[in-house]
């Protein structure tokens, strides 16, 4: 499982977050997820392992791996 940066605070919508903090309007969540299920205030998205790698909504203080946002190069 890794993080990837979609967060929702309170009753906010979710949102990126990183270089834009644009709202997440399609995403691949997983079966009946978000369900906001969560011990912690706020939550972020993480990926599922395989075989589905779908999302689901977890406390953000959980420690788990990560996917890091570079600039990308033109070609």
């Amino acid at each position: 499982m890794v993080w990837i940066s979609g967060k929702k605070l309170d009753n906010e919508p979710w949102k990126w977050h990183g270089r834009s903090l644009e709202n997440i309007v399609l995403g691949d969540w997983d079966h009946l997820q978000p369900n906001g299920n969560t011990s912690f205030p706020g939550s972020c998205i993480l990926v599922l392992d395989a075989p589905k790698y779908t999302w689901d909504d977890y406390g953000c203080y959980s420690l788990q791996r990560y996917v890091c946002e570079r600039p990308g190069q033109d070609h």
